[in-house]
């Protein structure tokens, strides 16, 4: 498959597509969840025990006794995209550098 890129109206060079899969392809959000959904769990199993990371939310939860949990968001995923959401940009290269360990293999 030949590809373009275009910007502000003008296109670049074609190039051969040798993987992935197409735009608007009905199988695509299920081969994205597939793998991200595996991807993360590797790399978060990485994460340093004694550091925190990602925004903090607090939550309650129904039943009986209502009782506030805490959780942290770590990564946001929506149809193909992926957000890390570190602390600090030294978060964000821990953040990164799992992530190419678990890319790497």
């Amino acid at each position: 498959m030949e590809a373009v890129v275009r910007v502000d109206g003008e296109e670049g060079r074609s190039f051969t597509v040798k993987a992935g899969v197409q735009q608007r392809c009905v199988i695509a959000p299920m081969l994205f969840n597939v793998f991200v959904d595996q991807f993360l769990k590797e790399a978060l199993l990485q994460l340093p025990p004694d550091k925190q990371f990602g925004d903090q939310i607090t939550t309650k939860s129904g039943g009986a006794l209502p009782t506030d949990l805490l959780s942290r968001i770590v990564a946001l995923m929506f149809a193909d995209n992926l957000a890390l959401s570190p602390d600090s940009p030294d978060d964000l290269v821990v953040l990164l550098g799992m992530a190419n360990a678990v890319a790497s293999k």
